[in-house]
């Protein structure tokens, strides 16, 4: 989904110097309609057997994201959510869909985690379908082709995601930001700047 952020900047009082707390606003805004999907073919009847045989239904792993991504210390989307300034945004997240839901907070949860580490970056937004579907399975979200955008320049992104079951809160989260969007990609994708 697509998630749009403001930056507000706070001063507090400091005795010798002034600190500046930076937040990130948060403002949900919902992807494009997908057109249908064709249904998918019926199994051959051998198929349909063997699959009857099996007694133990496993649930499949969600992909993993290749190695050297950044493992969060402190998940941050939760204080970023109970901040009142986003209580607009807390109340969308009530009422959209459970999967939307998922890629909204970890969206949410990604910008805090790249602000933290970057102090320079300014995220507005994540979209976690740029280059590649995120795939969902149960309270996990992993997007291997999602972008973030800091300033004017749109950048590559791969996250790992795991909810709590409230589908507002993060229990863990891995990240790697990757290299700068080009221009011809941007184009391509119909990335825009975030409102």
């Amino acid at each position: 989904g697509l998630l749009l952020a403001g930056i507000v900047l706070l001063v507090r009082p400091a005795p010798l110097t002034e600190a500046v707390e930076q937040v990130v606003m948060v403002e949900l805004v919902a992807p494009p309609p997908v057109a249908a999907k064709a249904p998918a073919p019926v199994p051959a009847v051998a198929q349909i057997a063997e699959a009857a045989k099996q007694t133990d239904t496993i649930e499949p792993a969600p992909p993993k994201a290749e190695p050297g991504m950044i493992e969060a210390a402190t998940l941050m989307a939760g204080t970023a959510l109970a901040d009142p300034r986003n209580i607009e945004a807390r109340a969308m997240l009530d009422q959209i869909e459970a999967s939307l839901r998922r890629e909204q907070v970890c969206g949410i949860e990604a910008m805090e985690q790249i602000k933290a580490r970057e102090p320079d970056w300014s995220p507005e937004c994540v979209i976690s379908y740029a280059f590649a579907e995120p795939q969902i399975t149960g309270d996990a979200v992993v997007a291997l082709g999602a972008v973030v955008l800091s300033g004017t320049q749109w950048y590559r992104l791969e996250y790992e995601c795991a909810l709590g079951a409230d589908l507002a809160s993060v229990i863990s989260f891995r990240y790697r930001v990757g290299d700068p969007v080009s221009d011809r990609e941007r184009d391509r994708l119909g990335l825009a700047p975030c409102k």
